[in-house]
């Protein structure tokens, strides 16, 4: 099984993916994460060892990560138009997902080894990204089929899990961390809260997995109640 986290920005993905990783160690599950996936894949073809990160395998991953993005240019063309190279978040985003595509078959393949595969901010999130990025950065240029591009990628065995925050909390929680300092200055942080949350309800209902809806923890409270919840769905539906 592999579970995706998707939500808007500072909905609180990566807070439930750790405090939900926590809840599973203690029940003895050590779950694939997308970084050790990445890391197998890369020393399956360089011949560098997993576990010890020399300078080659950094050479091995610049050489990775440069492969990615021309797959990006190349195979999928569609994600990732030249006239767009100069627009950061939309490289950002179609790189990603150009990966995702690229990685899926050997995380799908690794996870039936482990069990469950969890990645915080999969493909169904960077397809997400994209899509609101392109409506408010691209929006004189047509749409681009994501639907038809996750059909393909996804499966049964996926399991995708909601973090949901009302657009207004998740931007100011936002806020305290800085993160919309790196978007564009002349975009407001409530014009892409909602860019992501068009996109969401636009390709999320049409997709063929099952997704499980957790409401974000409030403000300064821990994430443990959400987490043991996540934690028992994941086991049921594993």
């Amino acid at each position: 099984m592999i579970v995706e986290f998707f939500g808007l920005p500072g909905a609180g993905k990566t807070t439930l993916e750790n405090a939900t990783l926590r809840v599973l160690a203690q029940r003895g599950i050590t779950p694939l994460l997308r970084d050790h996936a990445v890391s197998s894949y890369i020393a399956s073809w360089s011949h560098v060892p997993r576990d010890r990160f020399t300078p080659a395998r950094r050479a091995a991953s610049a050489l990775y990560k440069a492969r990615l993005f021309g797959q990006s240019l190349i195979s999928t063309p569609r994600l990732l138009r030249p006239a767009e190279v100069a627009v950061p978040h939309l490289v950002r985003s179609a790189t990603r997902m150009a990966e995702n595509t690229y990685l899926y078959p050997w995380i799908r393949s690794r996870s039936h080894e482990f069990g469950i595969a969890v990645l915080c901010e999969g493909i169904v999130q960077h397809a997400i990204a994209h899509s609101a990025w392109r409506t408010l950065l691209r929006p004189a240029r047509p749409a681009i089929a994501t639907n038809r591009l996750l059909d393909a990628i996804l499966g049964e065995d996926n399991l995708l899990v909601q973090v949901k925050l009302p657009v207004r909390q998740a931007t100011a929680r936002l806020a305290t961390r800085g993160a919309p300092q790196l978007w564009p200055a002349s975009v407001s942080h409530a014009a892409v809260q909602d860019a992501f949350a068009a996109a969401t309800a636009r390709l999320i209902p049409e997709l063929p997995c099952k997704i499980i809806e957790v409401e974000a923890a409030p403000a300064g409270e821990d994430w443990q109640e959400q987490a043991h919840l996540l934690a028992e769905q994941l086991l049921a539906a594993g």
